[in-house]
């Protein structure tokens, strides 16, 4: 069975609530630097991890409708790649989709 665009991005929301887990847990024990997360792709199957400095991720987590993906698992159908960097990338949902990340958003 197909999955729906709708679906996709969904799935991406599933992803920031685990790395947002993450990031607390990591809070808690005082981890500093890099933090492994995982991927918020939407990729069927993908669980491969990004390590991100505690302040980037801080900063995609400021926009409702962005997600750290790693380079090339983007769906340029529903996201556009607004910041690339060494082993990862940050994605913005568009249009519908962006209303489907907002809603999703664990820290409205």
């Amino acid at each position: 069975m197909a999955v729906s665009n709708e679906q996709l991005a969904q799935r991406q929301n599933l992803f920031r609530d685990a790395n947002e887990r993450i990031e607390y847990a990591a809070t808690v024990v005082g981890h500093k630097g890099l933090r492994p997360f995982i991927c918020e792709c939407s990729l069927d199957g993908c669980l491969e991890r990004i390590e991100v400095e505690t302040e980037f991720y801080e900063v995609v987590r400021g926009h409702a409708a962005r997600f750290l993906t790693l380079p090339g698992h983007e769906i340029i159908e529903i996201e556009n790649v607004v910041t690339r960097r060494d082993g990862y990338q940050v994605v913005e949902k568009m249009n519908a989709f962006a209303e489907i990340a907002t809603s999703g958003n664990p820290r409205r």
